[in-house]
């Protein structure tokens, strides 16, 4: 049901001001970037790390080793398509900081994609509504997600070009959806429950199309690149799992689950202990997996009568909620939220779950953070100013907030789903017992 045209204009006014707020934030953190020389948080706390995850990548794209002594747990295409945007001779000898230095090719694909997905995200919203397009994509486009995965440099940039040409009206083409859906899951092997809402909309040609060009994709990239079997991927994920309290804390500062943060409460439990004290620990030990797990119930339930009423829950939504319930187990940085946030963007403010869901998604791109507890200063190279700057190291508010803001968006969307799957059982029994069609109360 369409909300009355004043609640229209209200929610627009409100979008505006949310993707002011937005640039506020953007246009403040590079005025921070100007005085201090590093960018503030949330972003990365090494300010001589920036654009690592696309160089790290590279390096081990012109160089052997990538699933024996790196231990990759990503597919080939990665490292094929780096060593195809990439100088191969800036990764012979040297060291990282010449690396990075070295390769301009790299710097411009990164920056290329990133203005490209901007493109590709405003044409998309405008295509489907084009009152909200312009705030949706500013949220999009230059929110802190997406910004965070520029800072990186992580491959979420280039990946995410193809999951808007697949989860958009963009393509035509079918064919060319199912190889860009594809190409996502072989970026982002967490992508790959994204393929499930085609089962449960019983779409079999997409589901066998995305499949079948995955898995050709794969082969085709392993062929040229030459490794990354099976039996490494498999070895590397299981070895992946395998955490210590420093890779913890470090998914912690900008994560996009409490799992990290129950992670640093287990494996730091006395120093933690002895800061809030015992039963604050044990409450939040309680408090937090119980949430992710509430909220993973939510999604399989919605899964479940989505495939019971198909047609009820749309298929963005459900596409949505497969990110998201990989994201509360998988423990991976808060720039992937740029996949669920797109898909997000498409709900309209219909309902209480949709309203919950859109103010979120909004607060999570705003660039912003505040500080609860100073750790330690420490002093770094900043790449981006090339000059030597001194950083104070703490726990900051938005790694509490921003996973409650993802839990609130995913049982948003949970209970304005299931509303929608109760209705429609209800509307089948009506007609049932009135012998006929009858219309469908909202």
């Amino acid at each position: 049901m369409a909300a009355p045209a004043p609640a229209r204009r209200i929610s627009l006014v409100g979008e505006y001001v949310f993707a002011t707020f937005i640039l506020i934030s953007v246009l403040q953190t590079a005025n921070f970037l100007l005085a201090a020389g590093y960018m503030p948080p949330p972003y990365f706390y090494n300010a001589n790390d920036t654009f690592m995850d696309w160089y790290n990548t590279a390096y081990w794209s012109n160089n052997i080793g990538t699933y024996d002594i790196w231990r990759s747990i990503y597919p080939p295409v990665s490292f094929l398509f780096l060593r195809l945007l990439s100088i191969h001779a800036c990764y012979q000898g040297s060291g990282w900081i010449f690396y990075r230095n070295c390769d301009w090719l790299g710097r411009v694909t990164l920056l290329c994609f990133f203005c490209v997905n901007f493109v590709l995200i405003f044409l998309a919203y405008a295509k489907d509504k084009s009152r909200t397009a312009v705030p949706r994509a500013i949220a999009t486009a230059i929110g802190l997600p997406m910004v965070f995965a520029l800072e990186r440099g992580n491959l979420i940039i280039p990946c995410f070009t193809f999951f808007v040409l697949a989860h958009s009206g963009l393509l035509r083409s079918a064919r060319l959806r199912w190889i860009s859906s594809a190409l996502t899951i072989n970026f982002k092997p967490y992508l790959v429950l994204t393929i499930l809402p085609n089962l449960i909309r019983r779409r079999w040609r997409a589901f066998e199309g995305v499949a079948i060009a995955g898995i050709f994709i794969y082969l085709f990239s392993f062929a040229i690149f030459g490794f990354g079997t099976p039996a490494d991927l498999l070895s590397n994920i299981l070895n992946f799992n395998v955490k210590k309290i420093n890779d913890y804390v470090s998914q912690s500062f900008y994560g996009a689950s409490y799992s990290s943060i129950v992670g640093v409460l287990r494996t730091a439990f006395p120093l933690i202990m002895t800061a809030i004290g015992s039963r604050s620990v044990d409450l939040l030990n309680l408090i937090f997996p119980l949430s992710i797990r509430l909220g993973q119930l939510g999604v399989a339930l919605t899964f479940v009568g989505a495939a019971l009423r198909p047609g009820t829950v749309p298929l963005r939504r459900l596409t949505a909620l497969s990110v998201m319930v990989v994201m509360s187990s998988y423990e991976v940085g808060g720039y992937a939220e740029v996949f669920f946030l797109f898909l997000v963007f498409y709900e309209r403010w219909e309902n209480l779950g949709c309203t919950i869901a859109l103010l979120c998604s909004y607060l999570l791109c705003i660039s912003v953070d505040f500080p609860i507890a100073h750790v330690a200063h420490e002093i770094f190279d900043s790449y981006l100013t090339n000059r030597t700057v001194g950083m104070d190291v703490g726990v900051y508010l938005g790694e509490l907030v921003r996973p409650g803001l993802i839990l609130l968006i995913e049982y948003g969307l949970v209970a304005a789903s299931l509303a929608s799957v109760v209705r429609d059982w209800h509307a089948s029994r009506v007609r049932g017992e009135m012998g006929g069609p009858v219309e469908a109360v909202a």
